[in-house]
């Protein structure tokens, strides 16, 4: 359409109320490997077996194919994994969704560097960097951001502080993307022995949906475990 290649979502009937936010969902609005926030699982899965993902539920993925049977093993799982490559190297992508409403609210990639000699896995990450901060600007250090609070004694405490955790914990490059969406990039001082490099991508909308739906979740399953036992103490 217009040069533009489009992805054409047509539910069945019973899954009309959980369909994505457009029936018509473009690269554009894409914000990792074509996946688009606020897809329902069920379209997800419409997609992976379109393109052939060998996805399977879970953090971890183990397929070397697309299997639709084991896609479809766990209904109650939120999560739902697949192996490719980003950047020509080996990459798991995890997909999280929200508790009930069953969205995509986040896209974790993890990209698989174990391999790479010292040198190469600098120049990489230092180019992943370069790539970001060309598309979205301006990187903020999340624990730097959090730990300044002004005093000189808390300044050098501080950096102290964030020293040691960026050499040996590590911390988070944060790029925004748009007003409800960003990007975030694991670090540390010595990034060149990192044995993986991890993008997330966050939509802060459907992650407080998320939370606020986990714990909906809890408090009814607590409410029904205390009801069935009230008259036992």
């Amino acid at each position: 359409m217009n040069g533009v290649t489009v992805y054409q979502l047509t539910p069945c009937q019973t899954d009309i109320r959980e369909k994505s936010n457009a029936a018509a969902l473009t690269r554009d609005f894409a914000i990792f490997d074509g996946w688009v926030f606020g897809d329902t699982i069920n379209a997800v899965k419409r997609l992976a077996r379109n393109r052939q993902l060998p996805m399977s539920p879970g953090t971890s993925s183990y397929l070397s194919s697309y299997n639709e049977k084991i896609l479809n093993t766990k209904p109650k799982e939120r999560r739902y994994s697949y192996k490719t490559k980003l950047f020509g190297k080996f990459t798991t992508v995890t997909l999280f969704f929200t508790k009930l409403s069953k969205q995509l609210y986040k896209i974790e990639a993890t990209l698989h560097v174990m391999k790479l000699k010292p040198e190469e896995r600098k120049y990489f990450y230092e180019s992943l960097y370069s790539q970001l901060t060309d598309k979205y600007g301006k990187a903020t250090n999340v624990r730097k951001s959090q730990n300044n609070n002004g005093s000189v004694l808390g300044s050098i405490s501080d950096l102290l502080t964030r020293n040691i955790t960026e050499t040996l914990i590590g911390s988070n490059l944060v790029w925004a993307i748009s007003a409800n969406s960003q990007v975030s990039l694991n670090y540390k001082k010595n990034y060149q022995v990192m044995s993986s490099y991890k993008l997330v991508y966050t939509n802060k909308a459907f992650a407080r949906r998320h939370d606020a739906e986990t714990s909906r979740a809890i408090r009814n399953r607590t409410d029904r475990a205390i009801s069935q036992d009230r008259n036992r103490f």
